[in-house]
């Protein structure tokens, strides 16, 4: 897989010239989409992987396994597996990870710390994933959007979880706060109504409908999905650094060899019908002295 990223190389600027942020700005239009220019750019870093996830990157119909330590580029598509999940680390130090059966594309993406600017938009189109936005940036046009088809969560430096799930054969999409506000609408920009989402708050989110009011999720429905985005860390038994192990010729060396010669043990004999036992001694018969006896009997 090509795009690999070492952790201290993760600081790609995207930088653009003013006249052309000028000119972006005032054509009132997707202006920020930069899909063209940067199509392929590393823009982040697969930091754990839990069995089959797959990725296709923009162009290519190749479909390829993911490893951690895989770069993340622009417009790549992410695809979980049944059972597998995957952790993305971002430039903006923004955190995802993805849950089994999870499809997830890069759409947009705008980095410039130098303008405390940051645009990021993904589309989750199945499964959950869990958000984590670690900094807030000010700078104009600046969001950090998921959006599925039926709803887009705008954050601003907060927590959350998207879940997509099907109710009445319709699709719907359900976000949960887990830190900070959220804001929640529906991916239809004409329907109107903004649910603002606060810590353990989750509104639900139908196709051509606002979102439902906010309330208090249930906390075994928000610690299942809080577990199914979690990525289990694979951990391989090693020899620590300061033990080196033994060559074989110090092995052998060292290890004085050893022959131990072991008998047989004489084959037991057993006649038909009788077991193998050992016969019982006879004792030996005491000397007899003979005695006479006169028995008289009536006349």
């Amino acid at each position: 897989m090509t795009g690999k990223l070492h952790p201290f190389r993760l600081r790609r600027r995207f930088r653009f010239s003013r006249a052309v942020m000028g000119a972006m700005v005032i054509a009132a239009c997707p202006v920020w989409s930069v899909a063209p220019a940067f199509s392929g750019e590393a823009v982040g870093l697969v930091t754990m992987v839990q069995k089959q996830v797959h990725v296709t990157h923009t162009g290519q119909d190749q479909i390829l396994l993911v490893k951690a330590g895989d770069g993340v580029l622009f417009m790549d598509t992410y695809e979980t597996q049944a059972e597998s999940r995957a952790k993305l680390l971002f430039e903006d130090d923004s955190l995802l990870t993805l849950g089994e059966k999870t499809k997830l594309q890069i759409t947009e993406h705008v980095y410039d710390p130098a303008e405390n600017r940051r645009r990021t938009i993904m589309k989750i189109l199945s499964g959950r994933a869990r958000v984590l936005v670690g900094k807030v940036f000010s700078g104009a046009g600046s969001k950090f959007e998921i959006h599925t088809p039926t709803a887009v969560a705008a954050a601003r430096g907060t927590y959350y979880i998207v879940y997509l799930f099907e109710r009445a054969g319709h699709l719907m999409t359900g976000v949960l706060s887990l830190a900070g506000e959220v804001d929640v609408r529906n991916t239809d920009a004409s329907i109107r109504g903004v649910v603002k989402l606060r810590p353990n708050q989750y509104t639900i989110v139908g196709r051509g409908s606002p979102p439902v009011a906010a309330a208090l999720m249930d906390p075994g429905l928000s610690a299942e999905l809080q577990s199914s985005t979690e990525v289990e860390e694979e951990r391989e038994e090693a020899i620590p650094s300061d033990i080196q192990e033994p060559s074989a010729d110090l092995v052998a060396d060292t290890v004085p060899e050893v022959t131990v010669e072991v008998q047989p043990a004489p084959p037991a004999t057993v006649e038909s019908g009788v077991p193998s036992v050992p016969p019982i001694a006879q004792q030996p018969v005491p000397p007899t002295t003979p005695v006479h006896v006169e028995i008289q009997f009536p006349q």
